[in-house]
């Protein structure tokens, strides 16, 4: 199972823009592989879109979904 997670902003700075990671049944197991991978990323706070959806709290993953990392960030 694969799931395909893009990084915007201050992640992607700390990180990588785009990663590919296995075997993730669920938006906590995700974070916690990120964090292991990127120490960085432990302290930066952002939210979790599933297949473009916000998502709240843990979330299954199917194969193929895309996740994206979204900062916080201010419109004007």
């Amino acid at each position: 199972m694969q799931v395909h997670v893009l990084l915007f902003g201050q992640l992607a700075e700390n990180a990588v823009p785009e990663i590919v990671l296995n075997n993730l049944p669920d938006t906590d197991s995700l974070v916690e592989a990120m964090n292991k991978q990127f120490p960085s990323l432990r302290d930066m706070q952002y939210r979790i879109a599933v297949n473009r959806k916000l998502v709240e709290g843990n979330t299954v993953l199917e194969n193929n979904v895309v996740v994206a990392l979204l900062p916080s960030f201010s419109g004007g």
